[in-house]
């Protein structure tokens, strides 16, 4: 693994984290991981633009896994807490209009260790994966400019 892999891995995990865990936008995941798989385009353009030459599909695979890696952590820490905070939201709306609170609102085991873990996990695996795919993706689509040439 090559340490200048880290910071643009680091960015586009965090862009697509952040729009794969905050609601309404983590619909785009909808798509065909559409985020996912952009974090993974974004980090081997960023990249190839700090090496400043082509990087190999290999390396975009890699720079793209990484990114899916802090993408996951950061998309299942956000998720569990607008699930929290909505979860708290739907009750009392619930309550205001004398409803009964279905079963389905019950997410003790999700906010467990032992879930929290599964579900960190399940994403590791997911989000790597396409982010990956989107890195091989990026690298083969960008090229540096040649300055000089017309």
């Amino acid at each position: 693994m090559k340490e200048d892999m880290y910071m643009p891995a680091l960015w586009a995990g965090l862009a697509s984290g952040f729009l794969s865990g905050f609601p309404l936008f983590s619909l785009g995941n909808c798509l065909c991981c559409l985020w996912i798989v952009g974090g993974g385009v974004l980090a081997s353009y960023l990249y190839q633009r700090r090496r400043g030459d082509r990087i190999s599909s290999a390396d975009g695979m890699m720079v793209g896994a990484m990114a899916g890696l802090v993408s996951s952590l950061l998309a299942t820490v956000l998720d569990m807490v607008f699930a929290y905070w909505s979860r708290d939201l739907i009750l009392k709306i619930l309550e205001a209009y004398g409803a009964e609170a279905s079963p389905l609102l019950n997410y003790q085991s999700y906010f467990t260790p032992r879930g929290f873990a599964s579900t960190l996990l399940i994403r590791i695996v997911i989000f790597s994966l396409f982010a990956s795919i989107g890195g091989a993706l990026g690298a083969a689509a960008f090229k540096p400019k040649a300055y000089g040439h017309n």
